[in-house]
């Protein structure tokens, strides 16, 4: 297969190579092809998934934007590639959400902002255009409950960090998945942490806290 996929490619592995312009050969890992793959499609269902792909692989920070753009040799594909990543871009806009490599999306044009705040046409498929409006829905419908886990994680150990230390909050975590803690990490445990935790469940100090916010 030429073109877009470059020199060497299995499906049906897990490991794809690629020829760079020097000659060497780079793995890849399959979910960059599929996201490859979708942005070839003109399928209507294929475009949908993109930026859930997309936003997946980003959020695990398992992606190279950059290198998968420049692979793209055809003009007129890699121009479809960079569509698809700005539009992406504008729905993680839209739905605020903050993901590594945020920036090495291409910056979307004028006109495609507009067409899309408007739910307008973005891209075609099949000769059927696909509109904004159902792009977004279909978004949100999907990322809304796992992005919502994602937030409440983030927001546990924001509140953890004021509270316990790096060392602190690894020796509870490794407690609570029942791993073995070495003898210096179940002395501090016992002499200092034990005795924070406490005080933090202590309805004393909990009102002492709640009267000072109000």
């Amino acid at each position: 297969m030429g073109g877009w996929w470059g020199d060497k490619i299995d499906f049906l592995g897990c490991t794809i190579l690629y020829k760079s312009e020097m000659g060497k050969q780079i793995p890849r890992t399959a979910p960059e092809i599929r996201l490859l793959k979708l942005a070839r499609s003109s399928n209507t269902r294929d475009i949908e998934k993109f930026p859930l792909m997309l936003f997946g692989l980003m959020r695990k920070d398992r992606i190279n934007i950059k290198w998968l753009i420049q692979i793209t040799r055809a003009n007129q594909e890699r121009t479809r590639f960079r569509e698809l990543l700005a539009l992406s871009r504008l729905l993680f806009e839209a739905n605020e959400l903050e993901l590594p490599c945020f920036y090495d999306l291409p910056e979307p044009h004028q006109n495609l902002r507009n067409r899309f705040s408007r739910g307008r046409t973005v891209l075609m498929g099949h000769g059927r255009p696909i509109m904004a409006v159902r792009l977004k829905k279909y978004f949100g419908k999907h990322i809304g409950a796992s992005w919502v886990r994602v937030q409440e994680r983030s927001r546990r150990d924001y509140l953890l960090s004021l509270l316990l230390s790096p060392k602190q909050r690894e020796i509870i975590r490794k407690r609570k998945s029942g791993l073995k803690l070495s003898k210096t990490e179940i002395e501090y445990f016992s002499r200092t942490i034990r005795d924070r935790l406490k005080a933090i469940l202590d309805p004393e100090i909990r009102k002492i806290a709640v009267d000072g916010l109000n």
